[in-house]
């Protein structure tokens, strides 16, 4: 049939309307594609099998994360044990990708998936389960129903995306009935522009071809190139299911062109389907012209854009084309076909203009027609009127609890998208009355400029037959809106605290939004030695118990040293090449072990916190220029480091490489992924670690002596800031969702953490200082850049009693803090943030880890049995407030003034000389107050978390 440009667009799929150009030559080339169907169906298997599955890899790179279903649809329970999932695995460019051991945990009982890799890129994993600790579940059931989702990873080796689709289409379960795959052929799809005016001599751009399912999925886009136009160009799509098909193809040239637009061939099963799709030129010449469409202005006050269509009304008003326009502007269409016995335009808007406040509504007069004459433009003014229905109802809109400095603005719309309509901005709390049409179904949408409210915009639908009250009524949040942008950590200030990682020891029923622990079996990095991952493990469960009994996710944080300078200066740790190789591995599993372990069961990636104490101790000992003259074998560690991460060995072979009590042998060939994932199934997180480090630390450590580095690894400075940039880089190489923080102490000068105590003033000279070091060192202005600086205050309470030898400890540390110290660490907080920003790109988000979690005890109080009744804190009561407490501390508990006594050390500033109670009420702070602002100061200030107590320290 005979197509016009613009109809032949509309018959082609939505985005593959695209234009290219006539003229050139001809040409005979007949070029040849073959690819895999990029989606056969979304059914995996024939109806004849009860027993399916999914695989989903995401990402790209060297080794990306991902999980296997196995759904059991059978009428009946069915053991795993012992059955076969096998699938084409390799990447989207067709190499072979490697599927790592999968597992999990379900049932009372471990369950395994062993893989192999079988003929081409065919991998088959065989399924295991092992009982779990209590020996309740001694087989591997899958539950009629049920869905276990296994965490694995695939190895792609040359860092393309894995190709999901094509695992998934050739995906078999073995089960209860023998799964049948869908039965396939091949469609061969011809695309003829041999006659269509375009040659490889001729630019003629981006011409396509869509083929989708019955079903409406995308199967594959054909895109032809630039150097086959002008001739035939064949792609065959293979491992087609059988079925019909549906063909799309773009429109092409700028006159009327004849071909088949859609065509819709029947793929046969085992069997080759062709289809030809032509384009040829026109036989005559079509005659054309053009039309200029102006609208009046009738709604002064309503700005926005319009659309106004051009109908063929010998098409059943079908859409020529769209475009959009402005009140008192106009629009001149593309050439059209002259009107005649099968072209006869009529123009439409689309929707009326309305003014709600001041009750205008304007339609368009019918569908005017606009004749389009031979080479020529003609003009038509689109005729508005007034509504026909005159009735007004008064619609109030009440709008209350917007926060000082916020303003609403409303929209309006109607369920027939009748009107396009001037909106309000800029209200205030307060009654606006609109004039709404009678009988229109009326949709009102009030939205509050800032962000700190339960519910935002507040949406309303009505039927407006009488006048009538909306009442928009916003509600502050508890914790105001943070805006760091970190990837898995919530839009509010999250709140976190230490965690020894087991359930059963530790409340999972209260919501909260991180745990923290130090890393490795001695929490120092353990320097030298390979790290246990078993605390990793053990936080992942702990977050998964908590998110399974909240309902809310759970981001484990674990803080890895890379270099130990908490006990005083030592250079070991970056000078030698074994303990540095080992630290960067440490890092990169840790990454590794949170980047794929972590999303399916706390629903995160999970956080690192670098070295506590480092930058810290070097600014606080002035040894900045000692750190700049190291000599840091950085890429040769790197090199060493990134092959430990991927090589593979035969740990079997090693006489150290035992498990359990008993030395077990380990019967592993594979990385070291391979081997914690196989270890995890044999034995406890605990035993499981302690045997990988003894694994990797005799096999893969000098297997990977003297490595070179890979091809694409980056070249680091040999230096102190080389080494800060590689870890950054092998953290996000490893685990590029998890978040990562460079930590920075209160006590980073000289001076000591004391400046807290001499007011205000004392801020920015402190901040100034921790700010040279870090861009000193190029912590957050390299290259590779970390996530968010974390700040700590000592981590004990403010005040432990009873303890001489460690009252002395606290009051040297500068602990005791009242309202104007904690303000103090916030502003601190605040100027290092944007003082980073121009080398981060943005404010840098902060974190506020190890805040002690003590509080200012009442008189009255009681004592919770194992809390020391000695312990005080004022940080949780600066920031939420206590309403036990009076506002002039009248109530305190005696024992702190008697315990504390006077506060001596002149580094107190203000407070030297005083008892406790008068240095926290020094400044009149309310500290019975619930809403003194503190939590919105600090979100003001960009902290993003709070992560409450200490690894040393208790705290009540």
């Amino acid at each position: 049939m005979k197509l016009n440009k613009l109809t032949s667009a509309i018959l082609a799929v939505g985005t593959l309307s695209l234009v290219g150009c006539n003229g050139g030559t001809s040409s005979s080339t007949n070029a040849v594609n073959t690819v895999t169907a990029n989606k056969t169906s979304s059914q995996l298997f024939a109806t004849s099998s009860c027993l399916v599955g999914n695989v989903k890899f995401n990402g790209s790179g060297w080794y990306v994360s991902g999980t296997i279903d196995i759904t059991n649809n059978c009428s009946s329970d069915i053991d795993l044990k012992g059955q076969t999932i096998s699938f084409t695995s390799q990447t989207t460019d067709g190499k072979a990708a490697t599927i790592g051991d999968a597992s999990v945990y379900a049932n009372n009982a471990n369950y395994s998936i062993k893989f192999a890799n079988a003929s081409g890129n065919t991998t088959t994993g065989t399924i295991d389960a092992t009982t779990s600790w209590d020996g309740k579940n001694n087989n591997g059931v899958i539950t009629k129903g049920q869905t276990l989702t296994f965490s694995s990873g695939a190895n792609t080796a040359n860092g393309a995306a894995f190709d999901n689709v094509t695992a998934n289409s050739t995906l078999v379960v073995s089960g209860s009935s023998d799964p049948v795959v869908v039965s396939q052929g091949e469609l061969d799809v011809v695309v003829d522009t041999t006659d269509a005016g375009c040659s490889s001599g001729v630019t003629c751009s981006d011409v396509k071809v869509a083929v989708t399912n019955q079903a409406g999925e995308n199967v594959q886009t054909i895109t032809i190139p630039v150097t086959a136009l002008g001739g035939k160009y064949t792609t065959q799509i293979e491992k087609t299911n059988a079925g019909v098909y549906n063909l799309s193809a773009s429109a092409l040239g700028n006159d009327t062109i004849t071909y088949n637009p859609t065509s819709t061939p029947e793929v046969k099963a085992q069997a080759t389907t062709s289809v030809t799709i032509k384009y040829t030129k026109p036989a005559v010449a079509i005659k054309t012209g053009k039309a200029t469409i102006s609208l009046a202005s009738v709604v002064p006050n309503y700005t926005g854009d319009l659309q106004v269509q051009i109908l063929n009304a010998k098409e059943s008003n079908a859409v020529v084309n769209t475009y959009t326009i402005k009140q008192g502007g106009s629009i001149t269409t593309e050439d059209l076909p002259i009107t005649d016995a099968t072209h006869a335009y009529k123009v439409k808007m689309t929707t009326g203009i309305a003014d709600p406040v001041k009750g205008l509504y304007y339609i368009e007069s019918g569908l005017p027609a606009v004749k389009v004459t031979n080479g020529q433009t003609t003009s038509l003014d689109i005729p508005m009127k007034a509504s026909t229905v005159t009735a007004r109802r008064n619609v109030t809109l009440a709008i209350s609890g917007l926060a000082n400095g916020d303003t609403a603005s409303t929209t309006f719309s109607d369920a027939t998208n009748k009107y396009s309509y001037v909106n309000s901005t800029n209200q205030a709390n307060g009654n606006t009355v609109y004039k709404i049409e009678n009988n229109l179904n009326l949709g009102l949408s009030v939205k509050a400029s800032g962000n700190s409210y339960t519910t935002n915009p507040i949406e309303s639908t009505m039927v407006v037959k009488a006048n009538a009250t909306v009442n928009a009524g916003f509600t502050a949040k508890q914790n105001p809106i943070v805006e760091s942008g970190l990837h898995d950590w919530p839009s509010y200030l999250a709140m976190g605290t230490i965690s020894n990682g087991v359930p059963a020891s530790e409340p999972t029923d209260q919501r909260i939004d991180s745990i923290f622990t130090y890393n490795g079996t001695g929490g120092d990095g353990d320097p030298g030695r390979i790290e246990s991952p078993y605390k990793v493990y053990n936080m992942i469960n702990m977050g998964q118990a908590i998110r399974q009994n909240t309902g809310h996710n759970v981001n484990p944080a674990l803080v890895e040293y890379q270099w130990q300078l908490s006990g005083g200066w030592n250079t070991d740790d970056v000078e030698n090449i074994d303990r540095l190789t080992k630290h960067l591995f440490n890092l990169s599993f840790l990454a590794d072990i949170l980047q794929t372990q972590a999303p399916a069961a706390t629903g995160t990636h999970g956080t690192i916190l670098l070295s506590p104490d480092m930058l810290g101790f070097i600014g606080n000992t002035s040894r900045q220029s000692d750190v700049e003259a190291l000599q840091i074998n950085v890429n040769q560690a790197v090199a060493q480091a990134s092959c430990m991460m991927t090589k593979q060995v035969d740990f079997s072979k090693s006489s150290v490489c035992t498990y359990n009590w008993n030395n077990q042998p380990v019967s592993v060939n594979g990385t070291a992924r391979d081997l914690i994932t196989w270890l995890r199934t044999k034995t406890d997180n605990y035993s499981a670690g302690t045997a990988f480090a003894n694994c990797v630390g005799d096999v893969l450590v000098k297997a990977c002596d003297g490595a070179t580095a890979s091809a694409g690894t980056p070249t680091f400075t040999n230096n102190f800031n080389g080494w800060v940039q590689a870890q950054n880089y092998l953290a996000k190489k490893y685990g590029p969702d998890v978040n990562l923080g460079w930590h920075e102490n209160i006590s980073g000068a000289p001076s000591g953490g004391w400046w807290v105590h001499s007011g205000s003033s004392a801020v920015t000279p402190y901040a100034n200082a921790v700010l040279s070091d870090l861009k000193r060192f190029e912590v957050f202005s390299g290259k590779y850049k970390p996530d968010f600086i974390y700040f700590d205050r000592y981590g004990s309470d403010d005040y432990v009693g009873q303890m001489a030898s460690f009252h002395a400890q606290v009051h040297n540390q500068a602990t005791f803090y009242n309202d104007q110290d904690w303000d103090n660490i916030i502003q601190l907080s605040k100027q290092v943030s944007e003082g980073l920003a121009s080398g981060y790109g943005k404010n840098v988000p902060v974190m506020l880890w190890q805040i002690p979690a003590a509080h200012i005890h009442t008189a009255d109080e009681k004592v919770v049995e194992g809390v020391n009744d000695q312990e005080e804190g004022s940080a949780p009561v600066y920031f939420f407030g206590d309403p036990r407490l009076d506002a002039t501390l009248s109530n305190i508990a005696p024992w702190i003034d008697q315990g504390v006594g006077i506060l001596s050390e002149t580094g107190y500033g203000l407070c030297q000389g005083k008892t406790a109670s008068q240095c926290l009420t020094l400044n009149k702070f309310n500290w019975g107050h619930t809403d003194n602002g503190k939590l919105k100061a600090a979100v003001d200030a960009h902290v993003f978390s709070i992560l409450w107590g200490a690894g040393g320290f208790a705290t009540g």
